[in-house]
């Protein structure tokens, strides 16, 4: 009961702010000026468009928030992820990473994994 007062109350003291920035946002989004200052608060502007999925949160029931949801058909096995990652170690010893800074400015770790796969000649 007392969660609900207070989400009342953040809604109605949000909801003059969310009108009047709400144009602005809509530019962020729109130009994508002041989207890194958005993401580093945690959100991301973004136009509804008929490409993307973005669902329409305000036909979602409040109680979808505030309950566990179950996901049929996903399910996690940390006894046969465990044996996968098992299985997998035996190969990593064939992953070399550059231990020092290399001759190439911005060559790191995610560049040689990318990069290396050029160079190989025959994969065992």
């Amino acid at each position: 009961m007392a969660r609900r007062i207070v989400y009342f109350g953040i809604r109605l003291l949000a909801t003059p702010f969310i009108l009047l920035f709400s144009p602005l946002f809509y530019l962020v989004a729109r130009t994508g000026v002041g989207v890194g200052i958005c993401r580093k608060l945690g959100f991301h502007p973004t136009l509804i468009h008929y490409y993307q999925t973005v669902p329409r949160y305000e036909d979602i029931p409040e109680s979808y928030y505030s309950t566990r949801q179950d996901f049929p058909g996903f399910s996690i096995n940390p006894e046969a992820v465990n044996a996968t990652l098992a299985s997998l170690s035996h190969y990593a010893g064939e992953c070399v990473w550059p231990e020092n800074k290399t001759a190439f400015p911005g060559f790191d770790a995610r560049t040689h994994r990318a990069t290396s796969s050029f160079w190989m000649r025959k994969v065992e």
